[in-house]
């Protein structure tokens, strides 16, 4: 359906119940709508309405029971008022632009079972005392299952008061919210949590211990979090997980051979991390896995030749290591296998700042590395004379090209984050990025054509507009006429 929401709907002043989402309306909501005494279910999500919402919204809606109207293009602050609702089980306003502060009165709400404030623009109090002085009111909602918080810049650091949560909390995510310092111990009282996210913040310290005693934990996602230390052997205690996410943090030592016990995982990412030592062999008798990442470590030895007990797999990065010997012939066995990168380990790419203040990628070789030369000079040869504004530029080179850098990053991590989406729109303006490219490169170059033969969403990259450049050509391919 499209169009506006008729204002005549506000006529029906006995109406208990009013699904309109996931259309395709637009304009503002009629505020009539607001004044539903009898409403219980008022469903809105998934459109694209506007405008605030009303202030007293919580003492015109004394019955509402279940307020979704997420994924539209509202603004403003959530009202003070919405707290007085106090029959509220499930409210859902992410996917919005609301800003301000989150009332720290959640805590009337003693029904509520599921709020979710997902990528919005909400804010904590500025002073110290009571930042996430919300967090401690939402621990008298005793029945909360979801807490949603992702995608929000609320800063300031996660309290202990996280512990206070009752058994109910199944699922809470702070992902992507800039928060700061540790992780608290407290969050091993959480003991009915089924999924942690707190991926993409500033944290530092290591991973709690306390981690070990959420026996019901399925999804531990922790990604680009700065923190180091070990891989926790306790984690070997969440028999039930089944996503762990731990890749482009600093953690260092070996991967607890432990985790082969944990036989209801279906995806590791420990990729871009300092990881050293070997793969532990027991790590190939994971036989339902589906996706294993372990790059940009500094892990040694070689791939067994029992990697076919993976036999499920669809995914195995293992690039950028310092790995050996052959690929075993028994990793043909693996019938469902759509991604296996074993490449890129001659160099690493770091973020630099140039005299003028530009941002840039500096990809530094291993030269010591076998074949590192040869991979070296394909790129530069490559590199040299193209021109194209999807191509990644070079801005000079000396052992290594420096590229622009990229502040994005890679379409791998928009396209498979749990923290990210890509609209209809964007990823259509990426094909059309790539696209040109490539025709540029097959066909608009006044030299030999070239092959990139690594094409990749992680040779993909997004600069601040979200404008897709190719990069990474260490195995590209000139032809001649």
């Amino acid at each position: 359906m499209t169009g506006q929401i008729p204002t005549e709907i506000g006529n029906l002043q006995n109406l208990k119940s009013l699904f309109l989402g996931a259309n395709n309306l637009s304009g503002l909501i009629p505020p009539m709508i607001f004044n539903i005494s009898t409403i219980r279910n008022l469903n809105l999500g998934g459109n694209r309405l506007s405008g605030h919402l009303p202030s007293m919204i919580g003492h015109s809606l004394p019955n509402i029971k279940y307020l979704e109207l997420g994924d539209n293009n509202l603004i403003g602050t959530i009202p003070n008022s919405i707290t007085n609702a106090t029959k509220l089980i499930i409210l859902d306003l992410g996917f919005n632009t609301f800003s301000g502060h989150i009332p720290n009165t959640f805590g009337n709400l003693r029904h509520l079972s599921v709020l979710s404030l997902l990528m919005n623009n909400l804010t904590t109090e500025s002073s110290s005392a009571y930042q996430w002085s919300f967090l401690s009111s939402l621990t008298n909602c005793r029945y909360l299952v979801y807490l949603i918080l992702s995608g929000n810049p609320l800063g300031g650091i996660l309290p202990p008061s996280i512990g206070n949560f009752s058994t109910s909390l199944q699922r809470f995510s702070a992902s992507e919210c800039k928060l700061k310092g540790t992780i608290p111990k407290e969050i091993g009282h959480l003991r009915g949590l089924i999924y942690l996210s707190l991926g993409f913040n500033d944290l530092n310290g290591t991973i709690p211990t306390s981690i070990g005693t959420l026996k019901q934990l399925q999804g531990f996602f922790l990604p680009e979090t700065n923190l180091q230390g070990y891989v926790p052997h306790n984690l070997c205690h969440l028999e039930m997980l089944n996503l762990l996410h731990l890749g482009g943090n600093k953690l260092s030592g070996h991967i607890p051979p432990c985790l082969a016990s944990l036989t209801s995982l279906r995806e590791l990412d420990l990729g871009s991390n300092k990881l050293t030592s070997s793969i532990p062999s027991s790590l190939w008798s994971l036989g339902y896995i589906l996706e294993i990442n372990l790059s940009s470590n500094l892990l040694n030895d070689s791939l067994p030749s029992n990697v076919q007990k993976l036999k499920v797999l669809r995914v195995l990065d293992l690039s950028r290591n310092q790995l050996s010997g052959d690929i075993p012939s028994t990793i043909g066995a693996l019938v469902d296998l759509e991604t296996i990168s074993l490449a890129g380990s001659f160099g690493s790419v770091y973020k630099g700042t140039i005299s003028d203040g530009t941002d840039v990628a500096i990809k530094i070789f291993n030269l010591q590395r076998e074949r590192a030369f040869r991979s070296f000079n394909s790129e530069c040869e490559v590199l040299r004379n193209v021109r194209h504004q999807n191509l990644i530029k070079i801005l000079s080179s000396c052992s290594t090209p420096d590229f622009k850098f990229m502040p994005n990053g890679s379409l791998e991590k928009r396209l498979y984050s749990h923290n990210y989406f890509l609209d209809i729109l964007e990823r259509l303006n990426i094909m059309i990025d790539v696209g040109s490219t490539l025709e540029y490169l097959h066909h608009g170059h006044s030299s030999a054509p070239i092959i990139h033969c690594d094409l990749k969403p992680t040779s993909i990259l997004l600069d601040e507009n979200m404008v897709a450049h190719v990069s990474d050509f260490g195995i590209s391919k000139l032809l001649g006429e």
